[in-house]
């Protein structure tokens, strides 16, 4: 077996070729089918995939509706004068509210229930502090003074929602839109271009939208669509219509609310819109690739759901300048990782748009391909022209790389809950940011300390996760895991308490981190006891202490839990942990596949510690040749010595 796979990383087929990323932005004119068209044929002569991406066009405005929803619900917070007199509150409203008179040029009857909702402030019960005063509030409009009066010196909560101008986005949280959408936008390009649907062009790539991101540009207006009540009280068991004050007012259940919101939002995106467009990708023999742009603000909406919905989930770094630290970079590459590992995806899409243009920029363009290998991607996009050199030298690299990283899966046992809940429940721009922070901090120190991991979703585990006492494991989907941790963070949902209730029952570790979640499902009071019990009970291991201190406990927790796959790297000659050589370590049948990373800017020599008496080889990314580094063996160990170059890659295959 090992002979077979040698020689196919030796020649790897093209299949594993880096694929090119392809813009349209709906321009049918004769010459831009044809610019197109000759982008393809060169593509398809040199056996190289595509990807393709709908630009935003000034033209066309179809593709922006992947940006912002066609709907908005907008809350707005009037407080009535005390010394208005009741033959004025008419005017008064009419004035705060302009668009009033077209949303109630029909007859009042009519008036659709789902457009408006009006709330009376009550400051005397704090328990419910509005009530639904629309009736009320319809009447007052009418002329009804004595209704007018009792509206003096109070304060009224006004939500409705708001289209965009006809024709502008289309309303993609429906099944009508999403339809509207592939009609108007997808389907006319697959018919053009059909002849190269499945051979040439692997898919149609899109990034999740800017609107399900829990930090609104406006705190006032959230994204809205006629079906969403609807949805939400299927999925939740409530009316959210009767709640909406609680989104946008602090209150007692106000964090419920936001948290359920959110996760319901990202859950109908998810179902009505990806789903739906994968289903049509495939009738065309293509796939859908969800690429999560590696920016700040992705981190504050949770793109897990959205992967396991897409057939291809991929990071993407954009041709701008972006400061996010290599740490959160990281959270970014593992949320797509994940959900590669946990529902069978055939590999993990790392997609660069800017190209290098100078040798120091080349360096660190290899250096950022060989940290997300390390990260776990195992295919690669980029914006090489087609006959680039640099392109040509690269693609037989990237094509070894790709090969070996796709054999196997990966060796990981640990599971980090993603702590997004905790931010969904914020209330304007509290800063709610130590979350992810402290989420870097944690996942930087992992990948340092050589302890692979993956992020778990709360809904997903709740869906797909199941307990095995056997192996006193968690597993969901295609991976198991033997040790959960539990993040700094505020708030956990229910059914993940219970889950690792059950969890913790056969034994299997959990691990919590200061501060510790005192919400469940965005509640406090008595109801989150369940957690209290979970958290302090005798199976869970909470650290405290300075970041620092946590840091190092964790680690050494984890040298004890998580240390059967016995691959140990040591920096000479002190012989200490070598932290800034990286490893990704993959078990394909009795083959082990380690990728190392020197991620210093100094030179190290390592000495490679492997549990049992194994062989070991090196095969190089390079050239495709294999060598034999110095290897020896005692006490039931293998030791292999290696000397890093300044960011370079090593690869080792470990065999009986």
């Amino acid at each position: 077996m090992i002979e077979r796979i040698y020689r196919q990383f030796k020649q790897p087929s093209s299949v594993f070729g880096f694929a090119s990323a392809l813009t349209w932005n709906e321009d049918f004119s004769e010459r831009a089918v044809k610019k197109h068209a000759k982008l393809l044929e060169a593509s398809d002569n040199q056996k190289r995939k595509v990807w393709i991406l709908f630009e935003k066009s000034t033209k066309q405005t179809a593709p922006r509706s992947l940006t912002s929803p066609q709907y908005s619900l907008v809350f707005t917070n009037i407080s009535i004068p005390q010394k208005l007199k009741a033959e004025n509150v008419q005017n008064f409203l009419l004035a705060q509210l302009p668009f009033l008179p077209a949303i109630f040029m029909q007859p009042i009857a009519d008036v659709d229930a789902n457009l408006i909702r009006v709330f009376l402030h009550s400051e005397d019960n704090p328990a419910k502090f509005y009530y639904n005063i629309t009736e009320h509030f319809v009447k007052c409009l009418s002329g009804d003074l004595k209704l007018a009066a009792k509206f003096v010196g109070r304060t009224i909560f006004f939500l409705h929602y708001e289209s965009q101008a006809q024709g502008k986005n289309m309303d993609i949280l429906s099944s009508e839109g999403v339809d509207t959408l592939i009609t108007k936008v997808y389907e006319p390009y697959a018919l053009r271009f059909k002849d190269y649907l499945g051979k040439t062009i692997l898919g149609f790539c899109v990034e999740p939208p800017d609107f399900l991101s829990c930090e609104p540009a406006n705190l006032n207006k959230l994204p809205w669509t006629p079906e969403f009540p609807n949805y939400f009280s299927k999925v939740k068991g409530y009316n959210l219509l009767e709640m909406l004050p609680l989104l946008f007012y602090d209150s007692y259940d106000s964090a419920s609310v936001r948290h359920d919101f959110w996760q319901v939002l990202t859950l109908m995106f998810a179902e009505i819109c990806l789903a739906r467009l994968r289903d049509w990708a495939h009738g065309y023999s293509v796939k859908l690739a969800l690429t999560q742009p590696l920016l700040a603000r992705s981190l504050t909406r949770n793109p897990l759901p959205l992967f396991k919905e897409a057939d291809i989930p991929a990071v993407h770094e954009p041709d701008v300048k972006s400061n996010l630290p290599s740490s959160k970079r990281l959270i970014l590459f593992k949320q797509a990782i994940s959900i590669a590992g946990q529902f069978h995806k055939p590999y993990t899409l790392l997609r660069k748009s800017h190209r290098p243009n100078h040798e120091t920029a080349l360096v660190k363009w290899v250096n950022d391909l060989h940290w997300a290998s390390i990260a776990g991607s195992n295919r690669f996009g980029y914006s090489f022209r087609f006959d680039d050199p640099r392109g040509q030298t690269f693609d037989v690299y990237l094509r070894r790389l790709s090969y070996i990283l796709s054999h196997g899966q990966r060796c990981c046992n640990l599971l980090v809950l993603n702590p997004v809940g905790s931010l969904w429940g914020k209330f304007g721009y509290k800063d709610y940011h130590w979350i992810n922070s402290e989420l870097a901090s944690i996942s930087d120190a992992l990948i340092h300390s050589h302890h692979d991991f993956d992020f778990g979703d709360e809904h997903l585990i709740a869906v797909f996760s199941q307990v095995k006492r056997r192996g006193k494991n968690l597993i969901i989907g295609d991976t198991s895991y033997s040790t959960v941790l539990i993040p700094p963070c505020i708030n956990l949902q229910g059914k993940t308490v219970d889950v690792l209730r059950r969890f913790t029952s056969v034994r299997g570790k959990l691990i919590a981190m200061e501060p510790l979640p005192y919400l469940m499902d965005g509640r406090a009071g008595d109801y989150p006891y369940p957690l209290e019990r979970l958290l302090h009970s005798r199976r869970t291991t909470i650290l405290r202490g300075t970041q620092e201190e946590k840091l190092r406990q964790l680690e050494m927790l984890l040298d004890d839990r998580i240390g059967e796959y016995g691959i140990e790297i040591y920096a000479r000659p002190e012989n200490l942990k070598a932290k800034s050589i990286l490893k990704h370590h993959r078990k394909h049948k009795e083959l082990d596949i380690c990728l190392l990373l020197n991620a210093d800017p100094n030179q190290i020599d390592a000495l490679i510690e492997i549990k049992g008496e194994l062989h070991v080889e090196e095969w190089s990314l390079e050239s495709g040749e294999k060598y034999e580094p110095v290897q020896w063996h005692a006490d039931s160990r293998t030791y292999v010595e290696l000397q890093f170059l300044p960011w370079q890659a090593r690869l080792l295959i470990i065999s009986n």
